[in-house]
């Protein structure tokens, strides 16, 4: 990627933003870095007004779900449900959290 300078002028700092706050963490370096190039590129054929509003309107169609980040689950229910059938490793988990074995009720 090439430096900002006179010449280069940068691509769209808000949208850089909205795409690094709603794009998939794997996704993101690619797709920023794609955008940039593309973005560079533009600026040196049409100018870099028409270029900006080429990079928004690419930013804007990665606002789909597969590119989307996902909300990390919370504490999955499938062990919150092991924790509710398994004593032992409740127990486990306890004692590994701090809490004195005796304070353990079955």
């Amino acid at each position: 990627m090439k430096p900002n300078t006179p010449e280069t002028p940068a691509p769209p700092a808000l949208a850089d933003k909205l795409l690094s706050r709603i794009c998939a963490p794997h996704l993101r370096e690619s797709i920023l870095g794609d955008l940039h190039e593309e973005f560079h590129y533009q600026a040196r054929s049409i100018g870099p007004r028409k270029a900006r509003l080429h990079y928004w309107r690419e930013a804007l169609g990665f606002i789909k779900p597969r590119y989307i980040r996902r909300k990390s689950p919370p504490l999955s229910s499938h062990f919150s449900i092991q924790l509710r059938y398994d004593p032992q490793l409740l127990h486990h988990c306890l004692a590994h959290a701090g809490f004195q074995q005796d304070l353990f009720v079955r």
